[in-house]
């Protein structure tokens, strides 16, 4: 184990990772892997691999807990890659060991960010690993980035449809709405003349899941554990079944020119990116009945189901989409289905031209994201 001294040394620049780091040191699996999660996403990536190496060698003293070693192996070698730090050839084959599928995704990692793999041959190695993880992990960003530079670089089509993305908007809110919200909502219903707009209430919602999807749509809908989380398992049924675009509550649409002039709608699924490669899941069109949102219900009947305490970004939102369309690609790179999908995935310069957050005040308590 590092001493106390030199691990304190290496959380002091990132004031989250220092404050837990004092509140709780760093003296089990879960304490250095919380450590070094916070490192990792503000992108300490060498002070995280070596917080990810203490949690191996605590789980080293317990081979059967979880997360297991090859899991947190496989994170300390990508904050290695990602800090141009060369992994070890001990550590590399160590992870060969332990799952050689997790070795062949961090070795070709970091063979496409030397250039050395094209795009397909770099999806094809790394295969469908992203199983071995919770929906929306770094893996299925790092999947998704792969897709997305195959779709600017020709290497798939993007198959557009005659049947388009129909002009519905859905909004969510589920009781006691605030004015600040229902003058969001007022907005699109009389700036967006072309554009049926429905609004859903928790009543409604209940209803209407019951309705069309039955008992199982409805119960993990109310035993959501948080508002959040229930948005998230309607709208993608809402979608599947009706078509058109969902956009949250606080999401403003510019307006329904900049709609009409940006967001095409001859896809079966037009989706925006984050810069780090999440998919937004509070704007998005699709038509109804298509591949990927059946994939995004699979994922959350089953997350919900099986992992009820799981994150909400993975459990029901942009991860479900994410792992969807990696899965979809996967299979069209397998041979196991035939068309690759109508998909048009936009990057973040487009989610920002097309919207905007509205200014809303239930936001400015802090607690509203925190589950």
């Amino acid at each position: 184990m590092v001493d106390n001294d030199d691990l304190q040394s290496l959380v002091k620049d990132c004031p989250v990772a220092n404050g837990l780091f004092n509140q709780h040191g760093c003296h089990d699996v879960m304490t250095a892997f919380n450590i070094a999660n916070h490192l990792h996403m503000h992108s300490f990536f060498k002070e995280a691999a070596a917080f990810y190496q203490e949690a191996i060698q605590y789980r080293n003293l317990d081979p059967q807990g979880h997360p297991r070693v090859e899991i947190l192996l496989q994170v300390k070698l990508l904050c290695l890659i990602k800090a141009d730090i060369e992994p070890s050839d001990e550590d590399l084959n160590y992870l060969k060991e332990l799952s050689e599928p997790l070795f062949e995704y961090i070795t070709t990692v970091k063979q496409y960010r030397l250039g050395n793999f094209p795009v397909v041959e770099a999806l094809k190695k790394i295969g469908c690993t992203y199983e071995d993880f919770h929906t929306g992990e770094e893996i299925d960003t790092i999947y998704l980035n792969l897709i997305y530079d195959g779709l600017i670089q020709g290497n798939f089509p993007s198959r557009v449809r005659k049947v388009e993305i129909p002009r519905k908007i859905f909004f969510y809110w589920d009781q006691n709405m605030p004015g600040d919200v229902r003058e969001n909502i007022e907005y699109h219903q009389r700036n967006f003349q072309k554009y049926f707009v429905e609004v859903f209430d928790k009543e409604k919602a209940v209803e209407w899941l019951y309705k069309y999807y039955g008992k199982e749509a409805r119960t993990i809908f109310l035993n959501a554990r948080h508002p959040a989380e229930a948005a998230d398992i309607l709208r993608v049924h809402i979608i599947d079944l009706c078509g058109g675009f969902w956009v949250d509550a606080d999401l403003k649409i510019v307006s329904e020119d900049i709609l009409e002039k940006y967001i095409p709608r001859n896809y079966d699924n037009v989706l925006l990116l984050t810069d780090g490669y999440f998919i937004h899941n509070d704007f998005f069109g699709a038509t109804a009945n298509n591949m990927i949102l059946k994939d995004c219900l699979l994922s959350i009947y089953r997350n919900c189901y099986e992992y009820g305490g799981l994150f909400i970004s993975y459990k029901t939102g942009p991860g479900v989409f994410m792992r969807a369309v990696n899965r979809t690609y996967f299979r069209c790179l397998e041979g196991a289905s035939k068309d690759f999908p109508s998909l048009k995935l936009m990057d973040k310069k487009m989610f920002d031209k097309v919207t905007e957050q509205y200014p809303v005040g239930y936001k400015q308590g802090g607690t509203w994201s925190a589950v």
